[in-house]
């Protein structure tokens, strides 16, 4: 969310409630990626830029101050696939609306929603005989090694424990955030991946601007989580409902 934006956004509408989507972080950070790659195959910086630029904007958003100024909610997009239903019903109550048969529909203002036409399931109709290949269903590690999904799963942490895509273990967590320091000052394996596809007159990879951001951010988050032991402005589960 653009900052400004964001205050505008707020100046007409100081009532606004925040309703997000998320799903399996790690995941979905890696899902991005790949899109970014598909996109820009003739443009190796591109795809570069483009995939820190996608891990930072999912990373920086975790720790919003809108977050604790509005009314905030994010919903699990597994918990809308696997158990709608419910799901539907406590965004309701959660908003204030009336539950009706169209949000169990994938529409907007009478048009079917085909999905994202990059995605290999664009103009799918959904059914449960199509789980497998669900994209709540994917592996990670396509892009990401097991050091890359360390450090991100670590940052990722506080979310992934709030909305229970991992156990919470906070002496484990800390024991983590301390090992994965002298990692952020180092390239990550995809990075020295992708780099070795620059054309021969971009910078090394440490000089691009791509790589400089990421790792401030990076940076920057583990103080905070280092500091406080997790996001403080970070959005709260959907309530349950009563």
């Amino acid at each position: 969310m653009d900052p400004y934006c964001m205050a505008n956004f707020l100046k007409y509408y100081p009532k606004a409630q925040f309703l997000t989507i998320i799903r399996n972080p790690l995941q979905s950070c890696e899902s991005w990626c790949i899109k970014s790659i598909n996109q820009n195959q003739n443009d190796k910086y591109k795809k570069f830029h483009d995939i820190q630029i996608n891990i930072i904007d999912m990373l920086s958003g975790l720790n919003s101050d809108s977050f604790n100024s509005q009314a905030s909610a994010a919903v699990r997009l597994e918990d809308i696939k696997n158990a709608p239903q419910k799901t539907m019903r406590r965004i309701c109550a959660y908003l204030g609306i009336a539950e009706t048969a169209s949000l169990y529909d994938s529409t907007m203002q009478g048009l079917k929603w085909w999905g994202d036409p990059s995605s290999k399931l664009y103009g799918r109709t959904h059914s449960t005989a199509t789980w497998d290949d669900d994209p709540t269903q994917k592996k990670v590690g396509k892009i990401f090694s097991e050091k890359d999904q360390y450090i991100l799963a670590t940052l990722f942490y506080p979310l992934s424990a709030r909305f229970g895509y991992v156990q919470p273990n906070n002496q484990k967590f800390k024991i983590d955030l301390s090992e994965i320091r002298p990692l952020l000052e180092k390239p990550m394996d995809y990075e020295l991946r992708l780099a070795k596809d620059f054309p021969p007159d971009y910078p090394d990879l440490e000089m691009t601007a791509g790589y400089k951001s990421l790792h401030g951010v990076l940076i920057g988050l583990w103080r905070v989580l280092d500091e406080f032991g997790t996001y403080p402005n970070m959005f709260r589960p959907l309530p349950e409902l009563k």
